[in-house]
């Protein structure tokens, strides 16, 4: 799967009424969890959210030896009420970790 345009806007994870989490970013891939989305631990579903996050910016090849440590970094230990990631923040993680612009673009 191709990296998908993502606007300049932050990653915002919250909890909904029901406690139920809610993240602006689509999910793209199903590699750890069908379950779908979470943060604030070491689990699949973090691992999930990173591997989705990583794939709007990098694409699914190059996000899936990085995602972990991505979760690691930013994830697990988000709030369980949430929090937000800058792209910023996403874009400094991944020049840190060898990854090169253009981010979101069409790069397999």
């Amino acid at each position: 799967m191709e990296a998908i345009p993502l606007l300049a806007q932050t990653v915002v994870c919250k909890r909904l009424a029901d406690r139920t989490p809610s993240v602006n970013i689509p999910h793209l891939v199903t590699h750890h969890s069908p379950d779908g989305f979470e943060w604030g631990y070491a689990g699949s579903g973090p691992s999930e959210l990173a591997l989705n996050i990583l794939v709007v910016y990098i694409g699914e090849k190059r996000a899936l030896p990085l995602h972990q440590e991505f979760k690691r970094s930013f994830l697990e230990s988000m709030p369980f009420e949430g929090g937000t990631i800058t792209r910023a923040d996403i874009v400094d993680w991944l020049k840190r970790h060898g990854e090169e612009e253009p981010y979101g673009v069409c790069a397999n």
